[in-house]
């Protein structure tokens, strides 16, 4: 029997229903004294009452109509048996989506595949605020051990909860391999996927209204460039320079905000300005003459959208970036994290309804060490304030040590993990992500770690609940579909 959570909450009741039970209670007597068809229609008034009392207060306070479900579980009850033995039941209706991970297993202290499936289905809660400090997943595991397959189960899921969501959830994925770009993955999941040939949206693009949000924007580009390619400060105010002239030739200007709104200059204009100066043909010249040459971005106005209207439009939006040079795809990620949080901040912050937040994108990227390790600002504002907007990220490696890099340590932001088999994994990770700090305690796990089997992991919820897990692997999905 899988175990369901209600999430009774003060502020999900409508009115009263004992006082207004009582005073419509009240009108059918009086009613009935008075007059018959005043009686009558109190009579109804009662019934209605009751029906709405029954079905529509229920649904917004537990998450079901009518009668609650077989298994299911009250707060009380899960606060009480999480007060007797430390864990909570795994809710199948909860607050908001609820995506299967897996399955936990009997022998949580075995190793490889020991131990059997038991009935206890494990399921990580975005919405859920009480059960997830914040919608960020961070995933671990050496090739072949089967995060792909765990991570398309998590997008499949999150595809199909705009019910539970309150409102359809997009989700961005950079995808380093063309693992999400079959046919038949992105039908199921009603994605469309995008080559880094004319990508339909402009980095240049300003959203919100800081003072001077030109200048700003063209800061930020170049800040993104120079990591990318390794520019020096000489190039990066010569790319500066031709980012403002730019914008300026577009009527762009800084201090007159009414101006922000014209379409901004693509890269090909930024192009055209700097070879007005006749440059040399340094590292600053390649990095711009690949950006055009190669037509990434589109150049038409016509043709561009904002990064979030297209997210909105696709419902998945896919980057393939298999097989460009990692530069271009790091810049590509770069510049486009770079609007995505610029428009996150200017779309403003989701519904939130007590203990309910509302998801309204996720960001999602295979091999995430490729971009990580650039320490692109960007990313750790994202992972930093996403929850505040609505915006949660799953970040997928081979090894915990890729999540921190000589100015980040991205591990911090991630409150929950899915850790697979790997090599290597130090005692300090072991007490920062299971919060384990018995030696004896932390070398079981490491060994543990190192001998589970392919589609098996550890869960580590935001409350550092710790389940061993059989995954719920997207092919499993097909099989029964």
């Amino acid at each position: 029997m899988v175990n369901m959570i209600g999430r009774v909450r003060p502020e999900h009741f409508a009115p009263d229903s004992l006082s207004g039970s009582a005073v419509v209670t009240l009108s059918v007597v009086a009613g009935a004294l008075v007059a018959p068809p005043v009686g009558l229609a109190g009579l109804f008034s009662f019934l209605g009452w009751k029906a709405y009392d029954r079905h529509i207060t229920r649904w917004r306070r537990e998450g079901f109509w009518g009668d609650p479900p077989a298994g299911f579980i009250g707060v009380d009850e899960a606060e009480s048996l999480a007060a007797t033995d430390g864990q909570l039941p795994s809710p199948a209706v909860g607050l908001g989506a609820a995506v299967l991970l897996g399955t936990a297993m009997n022998d949580s202290s075995g190793d490889g595949d020991k131990g059997n499936t038991g009935d206890v289905s494990v399921y990580w809660l975005p919405n859920d605020t009480r059960a997830t400090l914040n919608p960020n997943m961070g995933i671990i595991g050496t090739m072949g051990t089967g995060k792909t397959q765990f991570v398309k189960s998590v997008i499949w899921q999150l595809s199909r909860m705009t019910e539970q969501n309150r409102a359809p959830l997009g989700q961005l994925i950079f995808d380093y391999k063309s693992d999400y770009t079959q046919d038949d993955f992105k039908q199921a999941v009603g994605a469309t996927s995008h080559k880094l040939y004319k990508l339909p949206y402009n980095p240049l693009s300003l959203f919100g209204d800081v003072p001077r949000l030109p200048v700003r924007a063209a800061s930020a580009f170049t800040d993104t460039v120079a990591r990318a390619f390794g520019l020096g400060e000489k190039q990066r105010l010569k790319l500066q320079e031709a980012i403002a002239e730019s914008y300026r030739c577009a009527g762009i200007h800084p201090d007159k905000p009414a101006t922000w709104q014209r379409p901004a200059p693509t890269i090909q204009d930024v192009w055209e300005v700097f070879l007005a100066e006749e440059p040399e043909k340094d590292s600053l010249y390649a990095a711009l003459s690949k950006l055009v040459s190669f037509q990434i971005f589109e150049d038409q106005q016509d043709n561009l959208v904002s990064l979030h209207e297209l997210i909105e439009r696709d419902g998945i939006t896919i980057i393939d970036l298999a097989g460009d040079d990692p530069s271009i795809q790091n810049l590509v990620v770069a510049l486009t994290l770079d609007l995505f949080y610029a428009q996150m901040q200017r779309n403003g912050k989701p519904q939130v309804d007590g203990d309910f937040r509302q998801i309204s994108k996720m960001v999602i990227a295979d091999e995430a060490d490729n971009f990580m390790s650039q320490d692109f600002p960007s990313l750790k504002r994202i992972l930093k304030e996403g929850r505040e907007y609505g915006v949660g990220t799953i970040l997928s490696t081979q090894q915990i040590t890729h999540f921190r890099t000589g100015e980040d340590n991205y591990a911090a932001y991630m409150k929950s993990w899915v850790v697979h088999s790997v090599d290597e994994i130090s005692p300090k990770d072991i007490r920062a992500i299971f919060n384990v700090t018995d030696k004896s305690a932390q070398d079981d796990l490491m060994e543990s770690i190192r001998n589970l089997g392919k589609h098996m992991s550890y869960y580590v919820s935001s409350g550092k609940q710790v389940s061993r897990v059989k995954d719920k692997a997207y092919w499993e999905w097909g099989k029964e579909n």
